[in-house]
């Protein structure tokens, strides 16, 4: 099945809620992965592994967020398929649950403003594919993924997924895990809304 012949394709609920878990489960690996090849000292692989496992978390992100819409009615097929192809729009999923974790936790007094998401979220894309390809820069000539990516940033990159995993692996556990299908169908999600 085509990307194109997908943007209409509706799920049953219980289908998409659970690929959230498939999602997690295939952050869960990539986060491992990375982690073996940064021992190895493969930082430019290890990075672009990293952000392809936060791209699955923010994956886990819209599939909570589509599920919830679905069970009341107000889900955007088109939509949803084309945020779950695309690489900004996962980060910038993952982005918004971690705001709601930080604010809920009292980490964070206020949401950042959703332009912020957008640039990291682009800035984000950007450098995982320099991690992974061969570019060429005028003035610079061909530059390997080796020179842009050192250990430093490679760590950083992997501190922040596996506190990303960490949170998200807590929700799954406090509250995802224990909102079944049925429950979502029951709650109208429009007393939430202020």
């Amino acid at each position: 099945m085509t990307i194109k012949s997908m943007a209409n394709e509706e799920l049953d609920l219980s289908v998409l809620y659970e690929g959230r878990l498939r999602a997690l489960e295939s952050a869960t690996t990539l986060h491992a992965d990375a982690a073996l090849l940064l021992a190895r000292n493969r930082y430019s692989t290890s990075f672009f592994i990293a952000n392809i496992a936060t791209e699955e978390l923010g994956k886990y992100a819209l599939m909570v967020n589509a599920s919830c819409l679905l069970a009341q009615g107000e889900i955007k097929w088109s939509v949803f398929w084309k945020n779950f192809r695309s690489h900004k729009a996962k980060t910038h999923a993952l982005l918004i649950l971690e705001s709601l974790h930080d604010f809920v936790c009292g980490i964070a007094s206020e949401f950042p403003e959703r332009s912020l998401y957008k640039d990291y979220a682009n800035l984000q894309d950007e450098v995982k594919m320099k991690s992974l390809y061969c570019d060429f820069s005028i003035g610079k000539g061909f530059i390997a993924p080796t020179s842009i990516i050192k250990k430093e940033i490679c760590e950083i990159a992997n501190d922040l997924l596996t506190e990303r995993l960490h949170m998200v692996n807590s929700f799954e556990r406090q509250i995802a895990s224990n909102f079944t299908v049925e429950q979502m169908r029951s709650i109208s999600l429009k007393a939430l809304k202020y």
